[in-house]
């Protein structure tokens, strides 16, 4: 019996086996996957962030080449003084100048250790196009740099799915604008949005411009017994909200239109001129033969017969500049032809009586603080109005601006303005010829234009 009741207690204790050993097998398997899963998970972020940072290389290196290609443009076309009247895509500055920028882009990438050509086709070379883009008076002329790079990660993990590795592809593209006027080769701008009256062109006489064309932001007006002719090589007639045509007007070139635009001229901002570093001589009234130098003046008047005479530089007016009629205004004539006068209408206006004779001309050479091509500059703050107007003799040379207030151009004898007139609102009379001549050398020009448009 002792025997039996051993055995069934053996038999007892088998009955009762453990699970711990199973339970410990399955969690084994479980961690294995988990871990294997989570050792992709970090394998893939780690090749992602790899490739992420290779892309960002690649844009930095693109980026790079595509500017320094543009600079490389602009330092050329400097070189053969190009500007926006005189830049056509098959001259030879602008030839060389892209012939320069491609190489430059190619040498920019190697740089970063990466390899391009000029076959773009591929997605991985340098390609530099020429523009001469045309809408209704306004025509924009720009180089385009396009540097595309393609470049394979190599990456860990990813390489058992994708052999050859992530492959990462980008682009970058530089514009440069040659030198250019203030309203993109109109000799002859109106900025100002309203109707008041943006361009007025009228009279008795004619008024020829050339070397550009006349753009408002709002309406034009051609009226009277008026015949206009405009040289449209580098721009025509355009205008924004409204045309009107009245009395004998003669548009030529035969066959020209003026055009509606849905895009405006924009507002340049120009540097205020270093005026409080001038001597300050405060109100002036000229008395028969006067000689001025440069400086701060509240005011100028002349009257009756009076001569001023202005020594070239800059003039920074903080009153009204005016003659009343038979007064004589010239920048001094012992001074080079190349010399000349800013006048910085800080505050006031500026009148030139139509009798009187006024022969100014801006600087057309650096003469600091004087502004290179600038004849009369009205800040924004300004909103009054400039009227040059003269009698034979007078004569006109530089960039009138004037963004928010009126110019008013006109006179009783052929006057000469080798000017760009760009005002709010722009107003052109007279009894006789008036040439309007928009010469990027010896006008205002703004350095050349580079930026990044992707």
């Amino acid at each position: 019996m002792l025997g039996d009741t051993i055995m069934k207690a053996g038999k007892k204790k088998m009955k009762t086996p453990s699970n711990h050993n199973g339970m410990k097998g399955q969690a084994l398997v479980l961690i294995a996957v988990a871990l294997v899963g989570l050792l992709g998970v970090v394998a893939m972020a780690v090749d992602g962030s790899m490739i992420y940072s290779d892309r960002r290389e690649l844009q930095s290196a693109a980026d790079n080449a595509a500017m320094s290609a543009a600079a490389t443009a602009a330092g050329r076309m400097d070189t053969h003084a190009l500007n926006y009247q005189s830049f056509t895509c098959g001259s030879a500055g602008v030839q060389d100048a892209m012939v320069h920028a491609l190489n430059k882009a190619i040498d920019s990438v190697a740089l970063y250790g990466y390899s391009v050509d000029t076959d773009i086709s591929d997605h991985n070379g340098v390609q530099i196009s020429c523009h001469i883009d045309v809408n209704a008076g306004l025509v924009e002329r720009y180089l385009d740099v396009r540097v595309e790079i393609v470049h394979q990660s190599n990456t860990g993990f990813t390489r058992f799915i994708l052999p050859n590795g992530v492959s990462n592809t980008v682009e970058a593209v530089a514009r440069i604008h040659p030198r250019r006027s203030l309203s993109m080769g109109n000799a002859i701008a109106a900025l100002s949005p309203n109707c008041d009256p943006g361009i007025d062109v009228g009279g008795n006489g004619s008024v020829n411009v050339m070397g550009g064309g006349i753009f408002s932001n709002s309406c034009m007006a051609f009226t009277g017994a008026t015949d206009i002719t405009v040289n449209v090589d580098y721009g025509g007639i355009g205008y924004v909200t409204s045309y009107t045509e009245k009395g004998n007007v003669d548009l030529q070139p035969p066959g020209l239109t003026p055009e509606q635009s849905t895009e405006l001229l924009p507002y340049v901002e120009i540097p205020t001129p270093d005026c409080l570093s001038l001597p300050d001589y405060g109100v002036v009234n000229v008395d028969g033969v006067l000689t001025i130098n440069p400086g701060r003046y509240d005011g100028i008047t002349l009257d009756g017969g009076d001569h001023l005479i202005m020594n070239p530089g800059l003039y920074c007016l903080y009153g009204d500049f005016q003659t009343n009629g038979h007064q004589t205004v010239e920048v001094n004539p012992s001074s080079s032809g190349d010399e000349g006068v800013t006048i910085y209408m800080a505050s006031g206006t500026l009148l030139f009586n139509g009798n009187s004779l006024i022969i100014l001309r801006a600087p057309a050479i650096s003469q600091p603080p004087a502004i290179k091509g600038m004849l009369v500059y009205m800040p924004p703050s300004n909103t009054g109005t400039i009227t040059l107007t003269g009698t034979s003799g007078s004569s006109f040379r530089g960039t009138v601006y004037s963004p928010y207030g009126d110019i008013i151009v006109g006179g009783t004898a052929d006057i000469p303005f080798a000017t760009e007139l760009v005002g709010a609102n722009v107003t052109v009379s007279g009894n006789a010829a008036i040439d309007i001549t928009d010469d990027a050398y010896v006008n205002y020009t703004r350095p050349p234009l580079m930026e990044l448009v992707k």
